[in-house]
């Protein structure tokens, strides 16, 4: 499958694009019935989108010992990616979670 190598790079960016835009614009623009626990809720499902992508380009760049140096470079490209995106997701979550609603 020609789309593992990249998933990380993928997934990670729609996650990361998602939870900014379900949380901060919601919280914006409906402060007052955005709870934090669908912050939360949010927060961990996109989370595991980046989480997933990181983990189908690490399968994808174990599995490529002898392929081509491209492919392993955008299977590096995609976990990277993944695992930042997954780490900016957490910390936003985090924040939103400990701000109170309508600040």
């Amino acid at each position: 499958m020609r789309l593992r190598a990249p998933a990380g790079l993928i997934l990670g960016v729609v996650a990361w694009v998602a939870d900014q835009h379900l949380t901060s614009e919601l919280a914006d623009a409906r402060c007052d019935t955005v709870s934090p626990d669908f912050i939360l809720a949010v927060g961990a499902a996109c989370a595991g989108i980046a989480a997933i992508g990181a983990l189908l380009s690490w399968t994808a760049s174990r599995g490529r010992r002898r392929g081509s140096s491209l492919a392993s470079f955008t299977a590096l490209v995609g976990i990277a990616a993944g695992a930042f995106s997954f780490l900016v997701v957490t910390v936003g979550t985090v924040a939103g979670y400990m701000m109170p609603e309508c600040f």
